[in-house]
């Protein structure tokens, strides 16, 4: 029974990566404006097995049609905590001209935006770990 609650909770995971994936598809067709880094916190922690990139807090507004906009999305399903080898080159390219910054926006709801749009590593990453979670606890209930 064990299994079953597990897998049900890694299947959520499964659809909300998903989810995030296919938003940040679908959001390398918004319309692009320039944006300004308001606020900041993002450190390298080095380790015994490797660095990982802490983003505690990324700040940033835009302008559509003369109306300020704030945000802190990143991408979507952009982990907050990383190995900095996966994301570590996306972070460097939304960061290249800062404080500056490129923003998509959603043109139906120009609060909804993202730094980062397409498909990342981290995408294919978090639904590659899931998907084999929730095989191996498939595989223990018997149900595969």
């Amino acid at each position: 029974m064990t299994y079953y609650i597990l897998s049900a909770v890694i299947v959520i995971f499964l659809l909300y990566e998903t989810f995030n994936l296919i938003s940040s598809i679908i959001a390398m067709s918004w319309k692009k404006v320039s944006g300004k880094i308001e606020n900041w916190d993002m450190y390298f922690n080095t380790h015994s097995e490797g660095t990982d990139l802490i983003v505690n807090r990324l700040e940033y507004s835009y302008l559509v049609s003369g109306k300020r906009y704030d945000s802190t999305r990143v991408g979507f399903g952009f982990p907050w905590i990383t190995p900095s080898m996966f994301v570590s080159g996306t972070i460097e390219k939304v960061l290249e001209r800062a404080p500056e910054l490129t923003v998509y926006y959603s043109p139906k709801l120009p609060r909804n935006s993202t730094l980062v749009v397409g498909i990342k590593s981290f995408h294919v990453i978090k639904i590659f770990i899931y998907g084999v979670i929730l095989t191996v606890f498939l595989k223990e209930a018997n149900v595969l």
